[in-house]
């Protein structure tokens, strides 16, 4: 494929990516969502106070610096500069998937579906993780897919210092890649992953104590906390948890102050068809899609498994659902026509993110939507009490 529109493929996602983020971005003059606690700890390396969060510290250490550069509360433009940087997701599935296939009508419209998905949408707008530990592993499969292996554990060290989830993303793309790779060279790869991840600490308690010195023996008990605390959990993150089998369906959307993080349930359900389509014919299907599939699958039971634990929400599952959109994406090229409902329920679901109101028909439409998805929701917490999960 020419370079030219290989780059301007790339920028035509980027832009599409950040117009729909940037919609109503400037009337959101306040912490929304997960906001309240990641913004305070941004904040808490202004005065110099120690937080403990249950995630490694490199997102905050990023809005910190944003926050640093814009002045505290000045929420739109700290927004805007990072929904420049996370408008870079579809870009970069897009290259990934290029990288890999040469298919250039696939990896396309995988970009392309990533960055209008309204639920990864309500995501990229605002200062969360989710989006932080997905952009930094696509990075790093980009440098695995060009065998750039250094490159690829450095990021994946990156991925690793913003959410442990990162690496159950990575593993079996890793496991499949690497394989071949001499053990030395895995081995030192391995202990680059760690570095990466122990130095974004150090610069964490650096920020915090104002004092360079090797925190190691603090690195470690930061850790064994964050291990302990992923298994226990506050008692009302019981009523808002979710049950896992019913987030590929869409149960349930997360809302905060009239700003909804609301999934394109077309998409959502087209994704769960193209995966059960494709087990079936699981043999026939080309080598990459194959480890899609198995990428899903894989990130969706280490979800499945962590819900075991304790409580879980439906942004768990933004893992699979990106490696969803790219399996369904490969179908879609097929029938090219699908894409208009799918594009055009995005356009519809654009004020649920934007806080702003739906009008006449909309506004009911979105509500009998929303009421739907609430009762699947009662469903399949019901489902999860059936099956032994004793947090419903």
């Amino acid at each position: 494929m020419d370079l030219w529109i290989k780059i301007l493929s790339f920028y035509l996602i980027f832009f599409i990516g950040f117009l729909v983020g940037v919609l109503g971005l400037e009337k959101i003059n306040f912490k929304v969502f997960d906001e309240i606690y990641f913004i305070e700890q941004a904040y808490n390396y202004f005065e110099k106070k120690d937080y403990f969060d249950g995630h490694p510290p490199l997102a905050k250490i990023f809005y910190a610096f944003l926050f640093y550069l814009w002045g505290k509360e000045n929420y739109f433009p700290v927004r805007v500069c990072w929904l420049i940087i996370s408008s870079l997701l579809g870009p970069l599935v897009f290259l990934w998937v290029l990288e890999k296939t040469k298919d250039y009508s696939w990896s396309f419209l995988a970009g392309f579906l990533v960055n209008i998905e309204s639920f990864t949408l309500f995501f990229r707008k605002f200062l969360l993780l989710e989006i932080p530990w997905l952009v930094l592993s696509f990075l790093a499969l980009y440098f695995l897919a060009r065998k750039k292996y250094y490159l690829f554990f450095i990021f994946a060290g990156l991925g690793l210092s913003t959410k442990w989830f990162s690496l159950f993303f990575l593993f079996p793309f890793a496991l499949i890649e690497l394989q071949n790779l001499p053990l030395k060279k895995i081995i030192t790869g391995f202990i680059l992953m760690l570095i990466v991840y122990f130095l974004i600490f150090e610069i964490h308690f650096l920020l915090i104590n104002n004092k360079f010195k090797i925190y190691f023996v603090d690195f470690l008990k930061y850790n064994l906390i964050m291990l302990v605390a992923h298994q226990s959990y506050p008692s009302y993150s019981i009523l808002l948890s979710t049950f896992v089998l019913g987030w590929p369906f869409g149960v349930k959307p997360i809302s905060y102050m009239q700003i909804y993080a609301f999934p394109n349930i077309l998409i959502f359900w087209l994704i769960v068809i193209a995966i059960i389509y494709s087990l079936f014919r699981f043999n026939r299907l080309p080598l990459f899609l194959q480890y899609l599939i198995l990428g899903y699958l894989f990130y969706f039971i280490v979800i499945f498994f962590i819900e075991i634990l304790r409580p879980g929400w439906i942004y768990f599952y933004l893992g699979s659902l990106i490696l969803g959109m790219i399996i369904l994406s490969f179908f879609l090229k097929k029938n090219f026509y699908y894409l208009i409902p799918l594009t055009f329920f995005s356009a519809f679901l654009l004020p649920a993110t934007s806080y702003t109101q739906f009008l006449g028909i909309e506004k009911i439409i979105f509500q009998k939507l929303d009421s739907f998805l609430s009762d699947l929701d009662i469903f399949f917490r019901n489902l999860g009490i059936l099956l032994g999960f004793r947090w419903f």
